[in-house]
């Protein structure tokens, strides 16, 4: 399997951890809450830089449940080192903010991480 398969294998084990209604780009299931992410990598050197972008969503009118979450999520990643087989992973959080949806049911968090990726030959 390929470096960055193997990394959102590890961060959806990670997630799954505090959510089991995780998937990676988009939604595969509608009931709330759920979490979404997506990586982009930022440069590419002997250690590469990811951004793990995390939006977790659930509806109502209370954020309690998703503020609940999305602290869950900060707890388990920030400054977390993951090691495993294939790689050395960073978690740094970086930020956090509100998401403004049309939907005015559903409310959204999101969080940015920054990774510093180590691979394993």
């Amino acid at each position: 399997m390929g470096k960055h398969k193997e990394l959102r294998k590890s961060i959806l084990n990670l997630l799954n951890e505090v959510s089991s209604r995780v998937s990676f780009q988009k939604a595969k299931n509608t009931e709330y809450p759920y979490i979404v992410f997506d990586l982009e990598r930022i440069n590419i050197e002997e250690k590469s830089i990811y951004q793990l972008e995390i939006n977790l969503y659930d509806q109502g009118d209370s954020t309690a449940t998703l503020e609940d979450l999305a602290d869950e999520v900060e707890e388990l990643l920030n400054r977390t080192v993951l090691k495993n087989e294939y790689h050395t992973i960073n978690f740094y959080i970086n930020k956090r903010n509100n998401l403004i949806e049309e939907d005015k049911d559903k409310k959204g968090i999101r969080l940015l991480i920054d990774l510093n990726y180590y691979g394993r030959s």
